[in-house]
């Protein structure tokens, strides 16, 4: 299973990349909204779009809770790579880190062995968020192992989660070179994603 010193390894990359790239560049704006439908600021919305490509596969819409998934076309029958988005209502949202760190100990509950670290916290277009990357080995859902980096931002009145995850990768030892860079890629796919209101001064939208 990938070891401490592993992660650390891919973590210390990036990290590295995230802010090389964040200082590079500005963010770029996405193609297409991902409007979650519930609560009473229709101005609220995540900037966000999956991969081009991918197909959903999954919604579920609730008064509360909004749920989206998507995977690539070639993976729509069992699949290997998978980004989720979700946004939920709630009379306190939760703080993102203390969200984080909850998340890492559900996420730890059955894994064989579980690993986690931190990718980046701080405060992204005036809201707080957190991103983390959890290595799950033998994950009780199916069995196989899985690597999933998730970010989180509290918005005024919902709280949003988008997850990029990959399952069945051979990461024993340490996930290699080409998984490596995967991961940064999807630390640059996360970091574009922002959360914004139309009408606000402090949250404004591209």
């Amino acid at each position: 299973m990938c070891s401490d010193r592993g992660l650390h390894r891919v973590l210390t990359i990036v990290t590295l990349l995230f802010y090389v790239q964040a200082a590079a560049e500005p963010p770029t704006e996405r193609k297409s909204h991902f409007r979650d439908g519930a609560g009473n600021r229709p101005n609220e919305q995540l900037l966000a779009a999956a991969p081009e490509g991918w197909l959903q596969t999954y919604f579920k819409q609730t008064t509360r809770l909004r749920i989206v998934e998507f995977v690539p076309a070639h993976e729509s029958r069992d699949w290997r790579n998978k980004v989720r988005f979700e946004a939920f209502t709630a009379r306190i949202l939760p703080d993102p880190i203390e969200f984080m760190q909850g998340l890492a100990h559900d996420q730890a509950q059955g894994c064989k062995h579980f690993s986690d670290g931190g990718i980046s916290a701080g405060f992204e277009n005036g809201y707080a968020t957190s991103t983390r990357l959890f290595v799950c080995e033998n994950h009780p859902a199916d069995r196989h192992d899985q690597i999933t980096m998730v970010k989180s931002i509290r918005g005024n009145e919902r709280f949003y989660v988008i997850a990029r995850a990959r399952r069945g990768e051979a990461i024993a030892g340490g996930p290699g070179t080409a998984l490596q860079t995967d991961i940064a890629s999807w630390a640059l796919y996360l970091r574009a994603i922002h959360l914004c209101e139309a009408s606000s001064d402090a949250h404004p939208c591209p």
